[in-house]
């Protein structure tokens, strides 16, 4: 190989002829037909490589030049603060900079590496595959970047005037960008990793594609983006986007900016300024205050286009999915409500959103057509909820309303104002939060459902879609009138299924704690005869019942009872008879299951004190007192599916005194005629349920006196003595203060009062001379109650 140095210059020793100074090459040329390989050139000297020329793995070094020209072509350069100049016909391969100077000025450059410096593309140059991981790199008048990687600290690509960029990668870390000046055009980006395209006023971006958390694309004012596709990340428009698919992330169009023909699969769009022609997949479009989506705006299901106060939408047409207006702030409640010129639904949902407890939100709609759901919260306490206005339309809707605890404070006036329907041609009816026709929602003690009237409230024209209170007439009773006054329009008012709830638990408390007296006189019943001074005995068994209970207030339940109770008691003898003295406690765990819905719970603690007397001649006196606390977890189901639930607990006291005669017509028969008073007393707890209800339970009594008689044998049989017994009681229960307040305002009568007749079985069974198993069955049939079964079985163990 040769090559060819023009002007030729070396250093020779010039020491010979007396002088010390060096003489310094210069200029390199490479010629056509000539190869060069491994050339430093160093400061202020200048390699050009010529039509035919090539030159490979040459080093330009600081203040070094490098020129390719027409036809020249130069591998694998290394550029450290030097210059590589690639004009126009020339090629460049391979170049590595790492420090100084790239400029394509008309020429081609191919795969270069830059780590620091600049590369300028400039009149017609072409970069292809260049990865930049430092520096800067500039496009502008005619120059070309093809699929440039541009990643690392502070890493910069610029398109400016005539300027084209053709399938950049950004991938972020650091800072990378790409910016898009006035008159540049980026074609096919893709921003991976924190990486970020800049659009300018003036500038274009084609097709980019946004990947990551991380990733952004921010267009400004005077600038245009087509056909963008996100997977994540963030647009930041202040220009114009059209074409812009979604699929997930999220894109801010600023007051300036414009959205055209917007496709959301996933993600959010939020719109400050105007969006025409938007189709909602999936995701959400959030119009905010001052927002104007233009064109037809298309929410199909699974998406979700949300409107604030002050926005407004020409043409939104949903096909399963869902209009929700936003609640309103201190920063929107002074606007007017959302507009929407023209909403056409099918099967879909307007929904309004409530996080605060401010004023509620309004829509207005010029024309309404098609069948959907309309779901409104609304605090009946105030008589306030969330309003919609329509012009005009047809069709039919569904009306949802929240159900709540709270209700309507002023009893002149139970109505709530929904829907004005100036047209009067809409029919609405109410449904369930998941479509399902209903006739009534829950509004704190009683139940209210959707009536209709003219010219109610000063609203005229058209007709008035609001909340009445509901009675039990066949029709659900009209509450209003037409001129929305009057209460309850002739029949009785419909309570909740949260206002039975809690009644029933109120109520519930006190059938608890007679179950737990019963059991202890089941052991007595089968106490041994045979009584000794200094006998003693412990004993233990296990209690359950279930009970249907229908009081006349409405609150059915039913109540299913298990449980344990141990005791112990001490005989002392006395010249007239026996003295049995003990104590007890018992446990149990209790289920409330309410008729309209929902299962609660009452687990029960109680310790007893008992006494009974056995006179030689045949009569006995028993007496019981024991004190408990009820634990209560309240958990009921309301009309439209939600739950109510609440926790509280009690404290209650309870006693009985029982007495009777035993007669022995045989030695292996006894009757037992006997009388029973029992009496109890829970005190008042003050509760909130999680759907704002608040209730006074009242103080819980119950008085019974009971009469009935019990006759009982004896048998042996192979060693066992067995001594089965049958009863048969009347009882009535005397009480009828017990009220329970909802609310602060509605009083019920919450007693049981009324007569009920008892039927019982049970056996005791000896298996050795101081143990014996026992128990008993009973049924119990009353004007508000029934008991299928009641029962006990334990052992008992004297000493």
């Amino acid at each position: 190989m040769t090559f060819i140095r023009k002007p030729l210059a070396f250093t020779v020793p010039l020491a010979l002829f007396g002088i010390s100074s060096p003489i310094i090459a210069s200029d390199f040329e490479v010629n056509d037909g000539e190869t060069t390989s491994g050339v430093i050139v160093n400061s202020t000297q200048i390699q050009n490589v010529n039509n035919g020329g090539t030159s490979t793995s040459t080093s330009v070094n600081t203040g070094g030049v490098q020129n390719i020209y027409d036809g020249g072509m130069a591998n694998r350069s290394t550029v450290t603060y030097g210059k590589q100049n690639v004009y126009s016909g020339g090629i460049a391969n391979s170049s590595l900079i790492q420090g100084g100077t790239l400029t394509i000025d008309g020429g081609t450059s191919n795969d270069a590496f830059m780590l620091l410096g600049v590369v300028n593309i400039i009149n017609g140059g072409i970069s292809n595959g260049l990865t930049q991981t430092g520096g800067s790199t500039y496009v502008a008048n005619g120059g070309i970047a093809n699929n440039t990687t541009i990643h690392g600290n502070n890493t910069h690509m610029i398109v400016n005037d005539g300027g084209i960029s053709n399938n950049t990668t950004i991938i972020g870390r650091n800072a990378a960008r790409e910016t898009i000046n006035s008159g540049g055009i980026s074609y096919g980006t893709t921003i991976y990793n924190g990486g970020t395209q800049y659009i300018n006023s003036g500038g274009l971006a084609n097709g980019a594609i946004i990947h990551d958390e991380t990733a952004q694309q921010i267009v400004s004012a005077g600038a245009t983006t087509h056909n963008s596709i996100m997977h994540n990340g963030l647009i930041t428009l202040a220009g114009t986007a059209n074409n812009t698919v979604i699929h997930g992330g999220t894109m801010e169009v600023n007051r300036t900016g414009l959205a055209n023909n917007t496709l959301i699969n996933n993600g959010i769009l939020h719109i400050f300024g105007t969006s025409t022609h938007t189709t909602i997949n999936g995701g959400q479009s959030w119009l905010y205050t001052g927002g104007f989506a233009d064109g037809k705006t298309e929410i199909n299901a699974s998406g979700e286009m949300l409107m604030e106060a002050g926005s407004h939408a020409t043409d939104v047409v949903i096909q399963g999915g869902t209009l929700s207006i936003t609640d309103l702030t201190d920063d929107t409640t002074s606007y007017t409500a959302a507009q929407v010129d023209k909403l056409t639904l099918s099967d879909g949902y307007v929904s309004f959103l409530r996080d605060s407890e401010g004023d509620y939100a309004a829509l207005n709609i010029t024309e309404l057509n098609g069948t959907g759901n309309f779901l409104f919260n609304a605090s009946l306490a105030e008589r306030n909820a969330n309003f919609v206005t329509i012009a005009h339309g047809t069709g039919h809707f569904g009306v949802v309303v929240i159900d709540s605890g709270q209700e309507i404070t002023d009893h002149t006036d139970l109505t709530v104002n929904l829907i004005h329907d100036r047209g009067g041609d809409i029919d609405f009816s109410m449904v369930t939060t998941n479509g399902r026709s209903t006739r009534a929602v829950d509004g704190g003690t009683y139940m209210y459902t959707l009536h209709s009237a003219q010219d109610k409230d000063g609203l005229d024209g058209g007709t008035v879609w609001y909340l009445g209170a509901m009675t039990d007439e066949t029709d659900g009773g009209d509450n209003g009138g037409s001129d929305g006054g009057g209460n309850s329009g002739g029949g009785n008012l419909v309570t909740t299924p949260s206002t039975d709830a809690i009644l029933s638990m109120a109520n519930a408390g006190l059938n608890i704690l007679r179950t737990e007296l019963d059991a202890r006189r089941v052991y007595r019943t089968n106490q041994n005869t045979e009584r000794k001074r200094g006998e003693g005995n412990v004993w233990g068994h296990y209690l359950g019942k279930k009970s249907a209970i229908d009081p006349r207030n409405g609150a059915a339940y039913k109540l299913y009872q298990n449980g344990f109770v141990l005791g112990g008691d001490l005989n002392t003898s006395f010249e007239r008879g026996d003295l049995v003295t003990g104590a007890y406690m018992s446990v149990s765990d209790n289920h409330v299951n309410h008729s309209r819905g929902g299962q609660s719970k009452i687990d029960s603690y109680g310790l007893g004190l008992y006494a009974t007397w056995y006179d030689n001649r045949g009569f006995y006196l028993d007496s019981v007192m024991k004190t408990n606390r009820l634990g209560s977890q309240l958990n009921a189901r309301m009309t439209h599916g939600g739950q109510a639930s609440g926790n509280w607990h009690h404290y209650s006291i309870s006693s009985a005194v029982e007495g009777g005669i035993i007669f022995k017509p045989t030695e292996s028969l006894r009757i037992a005629p006997f009388t029973r008073i029992t009496g109890s007393h829970i005190n008042n707890a003050n509760i909130k349920l999680s759907n704002g209800m608040k209730a006074e339970t009242g103080k819980a009594r119950s008085f019974i006196a009971e009469a009935g008689t019990r006759v009982g044998t004896q048998l042996s049989l192979g060693g066992i003595a067995f001594a089965p017994y049958l009863s048969a009681s009347v009882e009535q229960e005397f009480a009828k203060s017990n009220q329970t307040t909802i609310n602060g305002l509605n009083r019920f009568d919450n007693n049981q009062n009324g007569t009920s007749g008892k039927y019982s079985t049970g056996i005791s069974v000896s298996f050795a001379q101081d143990a014996a198993f026992y128990g008993e069955a009973s049924y119990r049939q009353g004007s508000y109650i029934e008991e299928p079964v009641q029962g006990a079985l334990g052992i008992r163990i004297g000493f």
